[in-house]
């Protein structure tokens, strides 16, 4: 297996007349957790997008598990992303299904096992996240962190090679986040997989990482040991982590001063 699961080269994307990543270029180690921080709108969850094939750069190269993803037709695009697992920022568990449905859905859908073995597969997902017990709930019936617990669940029913993690604190309180945090790094460890961590959640994500990058202004900031992020003097870096309302990191995204289009 190649040293690195991600390559991302000299990438270019924007959203009309807004550059999103200007020569962007990320190599993901096989086997870490790499994490991935930056405030909000330095483009985290679009860089996620750009890793899955559903949005495709007007510049650079794309390379997941040694395709590259703008090059591959459709049916082995989708090959690829039965490797891959999701967690979403929002969870997006199917609300009209159970738990336990909404974690056999992959199985069901991606593979030709009987349902016998889909139930011994689907208990132990559950078993592992700590959510056997409420397999016959619906998401409606979850608390917040039981639903991000449920949604990981989902996102390694297939056993992948690649764990992709959009915000998966937001929202929780300290004893789920702390559960979250612990899942991550013990399922990490215990099936030998690759996990990206986008998050904003500096100390937390920190606490798990094996290396960390920080986006902003379209492009790699920092990058390097959690260690050597806290410990960052450029002062961008620094407002950052230690989250000082001020310092070069704008609160306002840039645009004709308010004067010049009222007066």
């Amino acid at each position: 297996m190649s040293d690195h699961i991600i390559k991302l080269q000299d990438i270019h994307l924007s959203f009309g007349e807004r550059v999103i990543f200007k020569d962007l270029s990320i190599e993901i180690p096989t086997g870490k957790i790499t994490a991935i921080l930056g405030p909000s709108g330095s483009g985290k969850t679009t860089l996620l997008r750009l890793l899955s094939g559903q949005i495709i750069p007007q510049a650079g190269n794309v390379e997941l598990m040694g395709e590259n993803v703008g090059e591959i037709s459709i049916k082995n695009l989708y090959k690829i992303r039965t490797k891959m697992g999701v967690l979403f920022q929002s969870g997006a568990l199917f609300t009209d299904m159970t738990v336990y449905d909404n974690v056999a859905f992959a199985l069901r859908e991606h593979t030709a096992l009987d349902e016998s073995m889909i139930n011994t597969l689907v208990l132990l997902k559950l078993q592992s996240v700590g959510l056997r017990a409420l397999k016959d709930y619906y998401p409606a019936q979850l608390s917040g962190g039981q639903a991000r617990r449920a949604a990981l669940a989902r996102a390694i029913a297939l056993d992948p090679s690649l764990l992709l993690y959009d915000e998966p604190f937001t929202g929780q309180d300290p004893i789920s986040m702390g559960v979250l945090i612990r899942l991550i790094k013990n399922l990490n460890e215990a099936l030998k997989i690759t996990s990206v961590v986008i998050s904003h959640d500096v100390e937390e994500v920190l606490s798990i990482a094996d290396n960390a990058l920080i986006l902003g202004e379209g492009r790699i900031i920092t990058q390097g040991s959690p260690d050597e992020i806290r410990n960052h003097q450029d002062p961008w870096v620094k407002q950052f982590i230690n989250g000082d309302s001020d310092g070069p990191v704008p609160f306002h995204i840039p645009i004709k001063p308010l004067e010049e289009v009222l007066f």
